[in-house]
């Protein structure tokens, strides 16, 4: 992962959060979150996470959130929750391969790391694409693939196709 790159993009959310404004900074290959309250919330950046494993790899930042209300839209701080520590040492341990075993991720899964940030701190996780011999990853029963700005279920048929593969 490219530190001046994550850097880049907080100085910019930083200005974003200070003026009020927006700009979509969102892709493929980049994904910002609150860090979750809750055991329900801590799906959506989980199924970003198997995303980024099934696809080109990205990086998640937990700690900002995208806010919209009517036509406007903006960029809210949340920041890291010291007592989520745990919850968030534990991501890498929530995906299994097709047959449920659970995956080493130990390349693909860079240990997350905390940066200042505002008057707080945010959550950096990078993530690596899995080899194309180790794919699908799985999380709840379902594979997930990154298009654009989204996350997807990776259809039955795809998945077969690539154990034939």
């Amino acid at each position: 992962m490219k530190i001046e790159f994550v850097e880049r993009i907080l100085v910019k959310l930083a200005d974003l959060i200070k003026k009020n404004e927006f700009e979509a900074l969102e892709t493929d290959r980049l994904e910002l979150k609150p860090v979750p309250a809750n055991d329900v919330e801590w799906q959506e950046p989980l199924k970003t996470i198997c995303a980024f494993l099934n696809t080109r790899g990205g990086i998640l930042i937990l700690g900002i959130k995208e806010e919209s209300r009517g036509e406007s839209h903006r960029y809210v701080f949340t920041g890291y929750k010291p007592h989520l520590e745990g919850k968030i040492k534990d991501l890498a341990n929530h995906f299994v391969d097709r047959d449920r075993h659970k995956l080493d991720l130990g390349t693909a899964f860079v240990p997350p790391y905390l940066i200042d940030f505002l008057d707080g701190q945010v959550v950096v996780l990078a993530v690596e694409a899995l080899p194309v011999d180790k794919k699908y990853a799985f999380y709840k029963g379902e594979a997930y693939r990154r298009d654009l700005t989204g996350d997807h279920k990776i259809p039955e048929a795809w998945i077969e196709q690539q154990e034939e593969f």
